[in-house]
């Protein structure tokens, strides 16, 4: 027999067939006769009906339809059938998308580990759509699909986006997508030398003290990225304190630590240099005697 094929009306999980729609194109007998009509539904069972089948309501799937001719007094019959195929062609709706998320990295990491919370969807037939969702990572990799029971998802620092997909039973689909933003406000962990303030001598010769290589220098690190390390002791290199001169009396340096984020954090050291050099005469004429004299006119 004929097929015909129809979407399910909207919002529903079925088809009602309009009137006229399934009407018999010719029934004829030369005697009276009845029209009755079946539908072995997609189930499995089966309604029965007299005359016209239009406005029948077809669930999902294949229906097949019987129409049967019965003349009253001689009992004679004949059939026809045709097949009724519901098909489902409604996406999902997502109901409501997750909200865009902001936080920082967790503590001592530059990523953030969040349990996403699912959207909330519906469908005309799935009574439990399939959630899923991919994230499009700040370094521009594509993560795989996880389902909606691995939720947890560690995010890297910057923007995220995460692409939610709704599928129903008959592969209808839906999508939606929510933005994550981690930031990074945890400070750079900096360490000063130990011991401070620190009290030197002057180096022979110099009215100063000549630092010895990196005795003063600070340490640094940061759960993301170190950008610099410097101190304020001008002229010499701000990344060392080492070759400095420090002059006699008392100096205090300040290290700052800065990270990509702008973070900073600081510690200061102080250097007390004395003068304990004794002064020396280089060109004193010892063990040696002068004798000056006066003379007539002068």
């Amino acid at each position: 027999g004929n097929v015909v094929v129809s979407t399910t009306d909207l919002g529903t999980c079925e088809w009602t067939s309009p009137a006229g729609s399934l009407t018999p194109l010719l029934a004829n007998s030369n005697c009276d006769a009845t029209i009755g009509w079946s539908v072995t539904n997609p189930d499995g069972t089966t309604t029965t009906g007299s005359d016209d089948v239009s406005g029948y309501t077809f669930n999902i799937g294949i229906s097949t339809v019987t129409y049967t001719i019965t003349e009253v007094v001689s009992g004679q019959t004949w059939s026809c059938s045709f097949t009724v195929t519901v098909i489902d062609e409604e996406a999902p709706v997502i109901d409501i998308c997750p909200e865009a998320i902001s936080q920082n990295t967790d503590n001592g990491k530059c990523t953030s580990t969040i349990a996403l919370i699912l959207p909330e969807v519906s469908d005309n037939c799935t009574d439990i759509p399939i959630i899923s969702y991919r994230v499009f990572n700040p370094d521009h990799s594509l993560s795989p699909w996880y389902g909606s029971t691995s939720n947890t998802y560690t995010f890297g620092l910057g923007i995220s986006q995460v692409e939610w997909k709704v599928e129903d039973e008959y592969g209808n689909t839906t999508f939606c997508m929510q933005e994550v933003e981690i930031t990074d406000s945890e400070l750079p962990q900096i360490v000063c030398a130990l011991e401070s303030p620190f009290t030197r001598s002057t180096t022979d010769g110099v009215c100063g003290y000549l630092v010895n290589e990196t005795e003063f220098d600070a340490t640094a690190s940061d759960n993301c990225s170190l950008v610099s390390l410097s101190h304020d002791y001008a002229p010499y290199n701000p990344a060392t304190l080492a070759g400095a001169t420090f002059p006699v009396g008392t100096t205090t340096v300040t290290w700052t630590a800065v990270d990509a984020s702008g973070n900073s954090t600081s510690c200061s050291i102080t250097i007390v240099v004395e003068d304990n050099e004794t002064p020396v005469f280089v060109n004193c004429p010892d063990g040696q005697t002068f004798t000056v004299g006066l003379f007539d006119g002068i």
